[in-house]
């Protein structure tokens, strides 16, 4: 039962942003065609045949059952520019995106992980300096981070390159500017959770049983904190897929983000609708998957559903 309504969520969710997406395209004056025609120089005559051929000239609730349909069957359309399936610009862009989504999230938790349990004692100097950390993190834009990182090691110190030239050297900085952003609310949530389980009568009887501080942070404390940290990783999933738009234009990296700008920009309705059914279904299967180890991970929500 409860997989079941996990998964009726998940489908509402994904049609949402997908007919979201749909009419406020619909909303903007003009369109890829209009746009390239008439740049070329093409009469009116011209532009509107092409539109007719293309079904632009349809009303749009015409235009959105047809689009549903097709989505229904697999076709995600073509690009109004240059008639290529947006299927295969999706396959062509997607591996990018997604190394520099999965490194940063991998960043993100562990880097959080870690800063979050260090600030459980605010008390010492490591902990302040978590909490220091933590706070940049959530409150550095990541354009502003980017651009640092780029002047400190590749303006000054010269040992990562400027741009994403298709080696694991090239992707460093993109993944640790999107990851850091990430693990600022890692680290916050952990330390909130962690901060409950430090005053528990397990850690004080695993204290006075002379067991070393890190021991027991990550072998009783941090276990017993993994469903709120399990949770706000998920979350954050949705939040770094969107700053990859500005990371990969920072660093020129081919994926999803920069076709997805040049796409508004040109007002190619196919490819912009094919990249945000992309990412809503990637964001709730990240968070379908952080459910169920939280499900799985914790008897009481089981005993709850049932």
């Amino acid at each position: 039962m409860w997989a079941v309504r996990r998964l009726l969520i998940a489908l509402m969710s994904i049609w949402i942003a997908v007919s979201l997406t749909f009419m406020l395209l619909r909303v903007l004056p003009g369109d890829a065609i209009s746009v390239q025609l008439t740049v070329s120089g093409a009469n009116p005559e011209v532009i509107a045949a092409r539109r007719t051929s293309l079904g632009l000239n349809e009303p749009v609730i015409s235009q959105y059952v047809d689009y549903l349909w097709r989505l229904a069957r697999g076709d995600l359309g073509i690009s109004l520019l240059n008639g290529q399936p947006v299927s295969e610009i999706l396959a062509v862009k997607l591996s990018s995106t997604l190394v520099l989504t999965a490194a940063a999230v991998l960043i993100a938790a562990v880097l959080g992980a870690i800063l979050g349990l260090l600030a459980v004692r605010d008390s010492t100097i490591s902990g302040r300096i978590a909490q220091a950390v933590s706070s940049i993190g959530i409150s550095l834009p990541i354009y502003w981070l980017g651009t640092i990182l780029l002047v400190v090691f590749v303006g000054q110190l010269r040992i990562l390159p400027a741009v994403y030239d298709g080696t694991a050297s090239g992707m460093i900085l993109p993944a640790v500017t999107l990851g850091f952003s990430g693990a600022g609310a890692v680290a916050r949530v952990t330390a909130a959770s962690a901060a409950g389980a430090y005053w528990q009568d397990f850690t004080r009887t695993a204290f006075s049983k002379g067991l070393r501080e890190s021991s027991i942070f990550f072998r009783h404390i941090l276990p017993i904190s993994l469903t709120p940290i399990t949770s706000v990783i998920g979350l954050q999933t949705g939040y770094l897929l969107s700053g990859a738009v500005v990371v990969e234009s920072i660093f020129t990296l081919p994926g999803l983000g920069r076709t997805m700008i040049t796409a508004v920009l040109e007002q190619d309705y196919p490819v912009v609708q094919g990249i945000v059914l992309w990412s809503a279904v990637a964001v709730v299967c990240v968070q379908l998957c952080a459910d169920a180890m939280i499900w799985l991970s914790d008897p009481r929500l089981r005993e709850a559903q049932w």
